[in-house]
């Protein structure tokens, strides 16, 4: 009896450990899914907060094209980096003149150069090495935002401005234009979507 007694303790001991694991590994499992939802929410206010002013998301923009693989018309991996933070328009000017490039590069057996170059977003071909975002006004959802570019290599020190246009998309600021303020010969000029629809028109 007394056997049997402690074998009874035994397994009530054992259901109660169980119990208490399976409890405790719910608590965990509860108190994992909580933070994990946390950070996802976190995550989506911190890059909504990140594009609620226009200068941040001038910047953000530029930190982005610093950081593009290639230059001249971004390429779709290229794209895919900008897409958060410009506008549904630039990025349908961007994509169509992406196309015109590979159509172009089809046509010319890879044998002819790029239809575009240089840097498509700023004034300067070889494009800047540094970048500051100045003042920005808004009106209504649209904003205009002075940058002062610079690029210094071997060749020597070339600054200059740009204004970047913005506009805003459910509380965000997005890049829309960039219009070009270089002023020496051979600097590209006018806006960025009249470059972009230029050579869209190319391979018509």
């Amino acid at each position: 009896m007394q056997a049997s007694g402690g074998g009874c303790m035994v397994a009530a001991s054992l259901q109660r450990g169980t119990y208490m694991t399976i409890r405790v590994a719910g608590l965990i499992a509860v108190g994992l899914l909580a933070a994990g939802a946390e950070t996802v929410l976190t995550t989506g206010r911190t890059a909504a907060q990140g594009l609620s002013t226009p200068e941040a998301a001038a910047q953000a923009f530029y930190a982005a094209v610093e950081a593009l693989p290639v230059r001249g018309v971004p390429d779709a991996a290229g794209l895919a980096m900008l897409q958060p933070l410009i506008s549904d328009d630039l990025a349908g000017r961007l994509a169509a003149a992406e196309e015109a490039e590979a159509t172009h590069a089809i046509a010319s057996n890879g044998e002819a150069p790029p239809l575009f170059e240089g840097d498509v977003f700023s004034s300067l071909f070889e494009g800047a090495t540094s970048y500051q975002i100045d003042t920005c006004t808004e009106t209504g959802a649209e904003a205009n935002c002075t940058v002062s570019l610079n690029r210094t290599d071997l060749s020597g020190t070339t600054d200059w401005s740009d204004t970047v246009v913005l506009v805003k998309v459910d509380e965000a600021w997005k890049v829309n234009n960039i219009v070009y303020g270089g002023d020496w010969e051979f600097a590209t000029t006018g806006t960025l979507g009249e470059l972009l629809d230029g050579l869209s028109a190319s391979t018509d």
